[in-house]
């Protein structure tokens, strides 16, 4: 029992529930804007959202710099923002799911919280593909996504 003991006091030691930041990374349309503010709120922290960051910086939206400077440049861009997020206060941070292409960002996220990957069902990737949107409620019908399914 004492070796149980010893056990669990070293699990505990070793336990960082939630401590650094809380990076949300996903998809397009994964739910990251939605979910992002609301988590932060709920754990009292600031959220940022790296797109919005990147955007800001360089006066135009994320398609129109990789239609201007291209992938590779956007995606320094984004690694700088990340990196930068990662030294910040402690944030609910928001990431799209290629920027952990970069193995800069990987270690950010690695070195300074957890990282929570947003997924969504086929259903609800179907909507925003017809709807040009998130689509993260209901289809704008009001029905879920086919007969018995819901997103």
């Amino acid at each position: 029992m004492d070796e149980l003991h010893a056990a669990l006091r070293q699990a505990w030691r070793r336990a960082r529930p939630l401590l650094g930041h809380v990076w949300l990374c996903g998809l397009p349309g994964a739910g990251k804007t939605t979910l992002a503010p609301l988590l932060a709120a709920a754990l009292g922290i600031p959220f940022v959202e790296v797109d919005a960051v990147i955007e800001r910086s360089a006066g135009k939206s994320v398609p129109e710099i990789f239609a201007s400077e291209g992938e590779a440049a956007f995606r320094q861009r984004e690694a700088d923002a990340a990196r930068a997020a990662s030294r910040g206060p402690r944030s609910v941070i928001s990431l799209g799911g290629g920027a952990l292409g970069s193995r800069a960002v990987r270690l950010a996220v690695r070195k300074t919280g957890h990282l929570l990957w947003l997924a969504r069902s086929s259903c609800a990737l179907r909507r925003a593909r017809r709807y040009g949107t998130a689509a993260v409620g209901r289809e704008p019908g009001g029905t879920a996504c086919g007969a018995g399914g819901g997103a």
